[in-house]
């Protein structure tokens, strides 16, 4: 399955922005979830009130102002903020087997920590299981994960919440390390190496 191409409006602002990199995931995780739930156009009304029509061409979502009609959802989100988007639906279209089709594309739970990290490292382009090894622990429950068996080792802890996000690619690498969020120890090479996965395999939520 090729990579999902975004079409958006001119001058679009973060709103728009993280919603095309969500469906972008969604698509890259669950492929058939989007195709099935914008085989007709959908409108989805944002937080700051704009009606946006989102549409399939082939392998092309195009992300247009729409006027003048009933959201089939609503979404929460702000433009500042690394947590993923809130959908709502009008009570009616939940019901129905497109509002199904919906739920199953517009879903923002975050898969767990463990099981992200391991999709995000088993799938990684940047490096192999041979280049480091990597421990990840949380300072709630102490529960760590460790993969690679490479000759250096990279190490990364933080609160469940906060390597979930990364995983999941709702924040950078590096802006969590910055900000304190997770402590992160090993050669500038390597982490570089985890901070550009990030950035280029799961669409990083922009900031």
């Amino acid at each position: 399955m090729s990579d999902l191409l975004i079409q958006l409006p001119p001058r679009s602002g973060l709103t728009v922005l993280k919603l095309a990199a969500f469906i972008q995931r969604r698509h890259r995780l669950d492929p058939s979830a989007v195709s099935e739930a914008i085989e007709q156009p959908v409108i989805i009304q944002t937080s700051d009130t704009h009606l946006l029509r989102l549409s399939l061409r082939e392998q092309t979502l195009i992300i247009e102002p729409a006027d003048r009609h009933s959201p089939d959802l609503h979404v929460q989100l702000s433009p500042f903020s690394d947590t993923p988007p809130r959908f709502i639906w009008p009570w009616r279209s939940g019901l129905s087997a497109r509002g199904q089709k919906l739920k199953r594309c517009f879903t923002s739970q975050l898969i767990p920590w463990p099981i992200a990290a391991r999709t995000f490292l088993d799938q990684a382009t940047s490096f192999t299981a041979q280049s480091f090894q990597l421990t990840c622990t949380d300072h709630r429950d102490g529960q760590t994960l460790i993969w690679g068996y490479g000759p250096s080792v990279v190490s990364i802890e933080g609160q469940q919440d906060r390597l979930a996000l990364f995983f999941n690619g709702y924040t950078q690498l590096f802006r969590e390390m910055v900000t304190g969020q997770l402590n992160c120890q090993g050669s500038m090479e390597n982490i570089a190496h985890l901070a550009d996965e990030g950035l280029k395999h799961w669409i990083a939520w922009p900031c």
